[in-house]
């Protein structure tokens, strides 16, 4: 028996670290002129406030509908962080965090044995606090959702800055931790494995001249990071298709991963180890295998994404024009029922009891 359980431990721990690649895979996005714009001081809720807040999962709110969560479910933020910011003025003024490019929310109901994941667009404009070295509120404005990492002093303030942010997004679903990891650490995982084999759907002959549309080859180290984060000089130059190399990537991790465990015992504990110099956590190590024993034993709903309209605009105020992403609330409000177990039994329309509910109040029409 105790053979087995260790067994089961370690094919729990190499799928938690299959997880790790959705961590990495976007462009360079660097903002020169970030510092430099002005702050609207919008109101919004007090950041401290919400750390503190009881998160136990009971509604998602989208619109005029009020989402009861009746399933006990538990969430994580993944974040991939790119090389823009000023991390080394930790505590500054002049400290600037990173760009979280990449965001897979994981999402795990314990009353289903269900576990699947959000894939966030990380150009999805949303409204993100400002947040200064001390982690105060200082105003907040409608940006992409990969800037919140930018503020705060530390690297921890910015990724819980985008934690809130994130949560805001999705209803305001709880988010019970997150672990972020550079990008550049593509290069890691990739070698891990020896490479994996992909069929290129675009052309990426204009950075490397062996990656041409159609050619299927096993990518080394450097190819890796091109696929996963090249944007701008490939294809269509869309987010959309970036991410969907991402996904194509991660299938093909996953299987390589596998086959190395089979032939290493000592195969992930020699990853995670790799790995763990860049990464920030709030999960404790004890937890982060309790997650990966639940993905191990769970049903896998699959990596799902939310619509909207791709566009651009002056996001920054800086005169050059950035990509943009405006969500569709009712997208994010199925694709975010069908991770937590929601039914339409469990869906409140506002508008249905409004009225009924003042109607019942006592108050003179002067006040």
């Amino acid at each position: 028996m105790k053979k087995q359980m260790s067994r089961k431990k370690i094919i729990g721990i190499i799928i938690g670290a299959v997880l790790v690649i959705a961590l990495f895979g976007v462009g360079i996005f660097l903002i020169e002129k970030h510092s430099e714009r002005a702050v609207d001081p919008d109101d919004y809720e007090d950041y401290e406030d919400y750390e503190e807040e009881d998160l136990g999962p009971k509604y998602l709110y989208f619109g005029d509908d009020e989402y009861e969560i009746t399933h006990n479910i538990e969430t994580y933020l993944l974040m991939g962080l790119d090389e823009s910011g000023n991390e080394a003025a930790v505590g500054t003024d002049d400290y600037r965090g990173r760009m979280a490019d990449f965001l897979l929310l994981l999402v795990i109901d314990k009353t289903d044995n269900t576990y699947g994941f959000v894939q966030l667009n990380r150009d999805t404009m949303v409204d993100i606090p400002y947040i200064d070295t001390k982690g105060n509120g200082d105003g907040s404005a409608f940006e992409q959702l990969c800037i919140a990492h930018w503020y705060g002093g530390t690297p921890e303030m910015g990724c819980d800055n985008t934690v809130f942010v994130t949560s805001e997004l999705l209803g305001d679903v709880p988010i019970d931790g997150y672990y972020s990891i550079q990008m550049s650490d593509i290069k890691i995982l990739n070698h891990a494995v020896g490479g994996v084999e992909v069929t290129l759907e675009d052309d990426f002959s204009s950075v490397d001249p062996e990656m041409t549309a159609g050619k299927t080859l096993t990518l080394t180290d450097e190819q890796a990071e091109i696929f996963i984060r090249g944007r701008m000089e490939i294809g269509d130059g869309k987010n959309e298709s970036r991410m969907r190399r991402q996904l194509q990537y991660m299938q093909g991790f996953k299987a390589k991963a596998l086959q190395k465990i089979g032939e290493d015992a000592s195969f992930i504990d020699d990853l995670l180890e790799a790995l763990k110099a860049d990464a920030v956590t709030d999960i404790p190590n004890s937890k982060i295998s309790v997650i990966a024993n639940q993905v191990y034993k769970n049903k896998d709903l699959g990596i799902l994404q939310y619509e909207g309209e791709a566009t651009e605009g002056d996001t920054l105020h800086d005169g050059i024009i950035h990509a943009e992403f405006y969500p569709d609330t009712d997208s994010i409000a199925k694709v975010m029922a069908t991770l937590c177990g929601i039914d339409e039994a469990h869906i409140k329309h506002y508008e249905e009891y409004d009225d009924a509910y003042y109607e019942t109040l006592d108050y003179d029409e002067e006040d």
